[in-house]
């Protein structure tokens, strides 16, 4: 039998949020070991993306869509977008739907896949020879990643190893910088690293049982990664860059970007 993997996903209004369920299922070599948990925090009545219907229209329309074929893998938390408090709390409540798969999959809902992500991440999970290996990074872009036909043309991965102290009205804080792009130092293999990145991480199930988001932190943005992070080390992870990207991101900022105009959680301020 083929382990399973549990994959939670935060999303605010976010329009993407098909593309991301979509890419995970078509490009798994085998989606049927996948079962998606989305956080929907959604504003009723004025159209907002359902995350479980196709880009366009809905299963009724579209029953081929991969979505729809693969419904009763995706399972469907939704909150009123004016009663949501930040990822902390979202990525808390997408905890509870764990049920012991054997890896748990943590990303953003804007995201793209490549083509076999689900064989190439246990794989990369088990060469490192640790069981209480955590792989995250701050993903590369999507922009200038796939070619014309699907395939990822883009030769490095996001090293992350920047951080510095920030100041904030209330205190410090520490927050991650963008990281630099590099050619793998050594290819096929995964680099220890001190850092989580909450948009993108794969571990074995038990790091969501063992490591829980605190659902009482409200309105918390900086600090999620840090407490996480510190928390997990604690318990005896280790953090590592994965030694090839399985999905990239779409960026707000980038010249070519699809993501435009995006909703964020502090507008409930």
């Amino acid at each position: 039998m083929r382990p399973l993997i549990f994959v939670s996903i935060a999303s605010y209004r976010d329009y993407m949020c098909p593309l991301t369920v979509s890419t995970i299922l078509t490009r798994a070599v085998y989606p049927g070991r996948v079962r998606i948990v989305v956080i929907q925090q959604n504003v009723k009545g004025i159209g907002d993306t359902e995350c479980d219907m196709p880009e366009e229209g809905d299963c009724e329309e579209h029953p081929e869509d991969v979505i729809c074929r693969h419904k009763e893998q995706v399972d469907l938390y939704r909150m009123e977008a004016g009663t949501a408090t930040g990822p902390v709390t979202a990525r808390a409540v997408g905890s509870r739907f764990y049920h012991g798969e054997r890896y748990a999959l943590q990303i953003d809902a804007h995201l793209e896949f490549r083509k076999g992500w689900d064989e190439d991440i246990i794989g990369q999970h088990r060469r490192t020879g640790n069981d209480m290996a955590v792989l995250t990074t701050y993903l590369s872009d999507v922009v200038g990643t796939f070619d014309r036909e699907g395939e990822v043309k883009r030769k490095t991965i996001p090293i992350m190893c920047e951080s510095k102290f920030v100041k904030e009205r209330i205190g410090d804080f520490m927050h991650h910088q963008s990281q630099p792009e590099l050619p793998p130092p050594i290819p096929g293999t995964s680099i220890l690293s001190v850092y989580f990145a909450a948009g993108f991480s794969f571990s074995s199930g038990k790091f969501v049982q063992d490591v829980p988001y605190d659902h009482n932190l409200p309105m918390t943005f900086q600090g999620e990664e840090i407490s996480v992070g510190v928390r997990g080390w604690t318990w005896g992870y280790d953090f590592y860059t994965p030694a090839r990207s399985i999905c990239y991101h779409y960026y707000t900022a980038t010249e070519g970007s699809k993501r435009k105009h995006v909703h964020m959680f502090w507008e409930n301020r």
